[in-house]
């Protein structure tokens, strides 16, 4: 069923209808306007249609009646609520004290260990609860993060600043030459001959600057690469776990894992502000510590150049983000989808693909199937006129588009409505030219957080171009492209925390501060998301308004830094 608008509770206009029965009969109503009434039955409702017509008949035959009507009521019942069988995971537990099943055995299992759990844990966090006089009240929760960071730190090399290469020596020899200029301003005072402090200072400030500029990237890139790989292990492994309740035919422990591995991507793209943000306050955090960023403020760096530095790096990591949400992310999260349905039910023999309505026009078609390969088995086709009258109604046993995008229809067969008669075409094979391509049909078997942002956009152009809702895939699009520039202002909030509040604390309190503002922005972006579909908001607008957010605090707390 199509309706082109919802005008109130249960009412609907322009509203095309179709069902069909068992022995190949169509049965086709449009109307202005459709509504829902109750019954007298509890289980049973009305769709009462008005100022339309009912088209009953066999696509390719003559055998066809036709009616006006100013009121049209179709009854049906509503589905009978059974009681599911319970999985493991949703019984009592006194239903499962007696179970021989060894998911249920398992499950008991289970749940008598937590309670076991709790003691241990709580027992063992005696002797891990003991920490050096000033350490952190947070430093245990980040030791592996710590240790782990210490050593992707490049070792030493002892080059000189002018050398080819540049280790982590050359910065932190430039931090300290900074520090020495800073604390003895009068130290390289000598003959006239040589060149005042200010001057050298002067002339070495674009290079100083740059090998900064250098040292600030790759200790967040490192940090958020850190950051990013531990992330992706958890929901790697969750992601798995997921997938081993689901094993069916040939989608066995291997494909598990390889499913789960080829999401990896997919799931960096949705990750990577928040690991920016955590791996940008690991990193500043650090520096914070070894006073290093105190260092190159008193070298005169202000912060607005600070934070023009860190937005480098949150610009470089918006890129990888785009590259990955563009090129690698999607089509790796199809074909592991795909793959999965396809060793799933491959020993059923099986045609692959779910049925589709799509719209071109005037044109409705009905596909029994869309796969990957573009066969699309049955199809039928209504199309009307101008006054929404229906014109014909056309069926072909088997379907298909070729490499010019034609649409390939084999034993078809349509009725036309002719004003009051009825003709009947049929052909063997027929070839029609439809606006909707394989490339938008593709996008059908993709749901729309696992599209790119081109095929999103093409999506939402063949929506609008048929007067259909378009609003879902305008809300993931806008989302995806807001993601995607909040990188750039995750590193600049790092900082802005880092000098403030943060500047004393540990590594611990770092990361409990960049997973609580992560998960208050996932929430916030979810939250607006789903409301701005249920209560008709702007996509643009609902979608920013938490970069916005983040923008704005980044301001005020850069503000405060003095």
């Amino acid at each position: 069923m199509y309706a082109e608008r919802v005008v109130g509770p249960g009412e609907i206009e322009r509203v095309f209808l179709q069902r069909r029965t068992g022995s190949g009969e169509v049965e086709v109503v449009v109307a202005d306007r459709g509504e829902q009434r109750d019954a007298e039955d509890p289980n049973t409702r009305y769709f009462v249609l008005h100022d339309g017509r009912r088209y009953s008949g066999v696509p390719g035959t003559a055998r066809f009646n036709v009616i006006e009507f100013g009121e049209h009521g179709i009854p049906y019942r509503l589905p009978t609520v059974t009681e599911p069988e319970l999985e493991p995971r949703a019984m009592a537990t006194l239903a499962l004290l007696g179970s021989g099943n060894p998911e249920q055995v398992a499950e008991l299992h289970w749940r008598l260990g937590v309670p076991l759990s709790t003691l241990i844990l709580a027992i063992l966090a005696v002797p891990l609860s003991r920490s050096q006089p000033r350490q952190g009240r947070y430093g245990r929760i980040a030791t592996g993060f710590a240790r782990l960071h210490h050593l992707l730190q490049p070792a030493e090399r002892g080059q000189g600043v002018g050398g080819a290469g540049h280790g982590a020596a050359d910065y932190r020899h430039l931090v300290g030459a900074c520090a020495h200029a800073a604390a003895r301003p009068g130290a390289a005072r000598g003959s006239e001959r040589r060149a005042s402090p200010a001057r050298v200072v002067r002339q070495d400030a674009p290079r100083m600057t740059g090998l900064l500029a250098k040292y600030l990237m790759r200790s967040i890139l490192v940090s958020t690469l850190l950051v990013l790989i531990v992330l992706l292990a958890l929901a790697g492994l969750f992601e798995f776990i997921a997938q081993v309740d689901n094993l069916e035919g040939s989608f066995g422990m291997p494909q598990a894992l390889m499913y789960a591995a080829l999401r990896l991507p997919q799931l960096s793209f949705e990750m990577l502000p928040i690991a920016v943000l955590i791996g940008s306050l690991l990193a500043l955090g650090s520096l914070a510590s070894n006073s290093e960023l105190v260092v190159m403020r008193t070298a005169g760096l202000s912060v607005g150049r600070l934070a023009g530095m860190v937005a480098m790096s949150g610009f470089v990591l918006m890129v990888v983000t785009a590259l990955v949400g563009e090129f690698i992310g999607p089509p790796l999260d199809y074909f592991a989808r795909n793959m999965r349905n396809e060793t799933r039910y491959e020993q059923e023999n099986r045609e692959f693909g779910a049925a589709t309505w799509v719209r071109d026009g005037q044109t409705i078609l009905h596909l029994e199937r869309v796969n990957s390969e573009f066969e699309f088995g049955s199809i039928y086709m209504f199309r009307f006129g101008e006054d929404d009258q229906l014109l014909s109604i056309a069926r072909a046993e088997n379907s298909g588009i070729d490499d010019d995008d034609r649409w390939v229809l084999e034993n078809y067969r349509a009725t036309r409505f002719v004003g009051d008669e009825v003709e009947v075409v049929e052909s063997q094979r027929e070839v029609e030219q439809f606006n909707i391509s394989s490339d938008v049909l593709g996008i059908t078997l993709v749901k729309p957080v696992s599209l790119s942002a081109r095929g999103l956009s093409d999506y939402i152009g063949y929506l609008r171009r048929n007067e259909l809702s378009a609003e879902r895939y305008e809300m993931e699009l806008w989302s995806r492209i807001a993601s995607t520039v909040t990188v750039v202002v995750m590193p600049v909030l790092a900082l802005a925390f880092v000098f403030g509040s943060l500047r004393s604390a540990g590594a611990g309190s770092r990361l409990m501060v960049g997973v609580l503002i992560g998960l208050g922005y996932f929430l916030a972006s979810e939250t607006l998301a789903n409301s701005g579909q249920v209560f008709d908001l702007n996509p643009a607008v609902v979608t920013w308004l938490p970069t916005l957010a983040l923008f704005v605090i980044t301001l005020l707390a850069l503000s405060r830094v003095r």
